[in-house]
């Protein structure tokens, strides 16, 4: 094993569960970056791999969350519901725009969750879901309805 390897092992050991759902959220962003990347290049077919790979994560947010558990659980659940459709519908029809959608979507999660770590910082507890959505993502409810990167997400099936 290389030190790399034992590094990150020991890292997701040891992360509360704010982080390691920050750092998954990392992995599918760098992963649909690397299919956005992969589809404008010259070899669009290796655009596969990381999109499968971003989805794969998308759907271990997806198996994190306990649906009923809350209203912010309910909500985080349907925006990565949307995030797997858009995924699955990017790659059955070579769609870098719902990438690119993807992408802006991770972004603003990234975002959250970053600040969820500040806020609760590496204190292990329960599933920041259970606290007050005030606390949790403070910025995420102040943000105004209709704001351009949240006008193109729609969750309709």
């Amino acid at each position: 094993m290389n030190a790399g390897h034992a590094y990150l092992e020991t890292q997701i050991a040891t992360a509360t569960p704010q982080r390691l759902r920050l750092m998954l959220i990392d992995g599918a962003l760098r992963r649909a970056r690397q299919t956005a990347e992969a589809w404008a290049g010259p070899s669009p077919g290796d655009a596969l791999e990381p999109l499968i790979g971003c989805r794969s994560i998308v759907a271990e947010l997806i198996a994190g969350i306990r649906e009923g558990s809350s209203p912010l659980a309910d909500k985080v659940l349907g925006i990565y519901l949307f995030l797997f459709r858009e995924l699955t519908e990017a790659q059955l029809r070579n769609d870098v725009a719902r990438v690119g959608g993807v992408i802006r979507v991770l972004e603003e999660e990234r975002i959250t969750w970053q600040e969820v770590c500040a806020t609760l910082g590496e204190s292990a507890g329960d599933s920041p879901y259970h606290l007050p959505a005030e606390v949790v993502a403070p910025a995420f409810l102040k943000a105004p309805i209709g704001t351009a990167q949240r006008e193109s997400v729609s969750f309709d099936a």
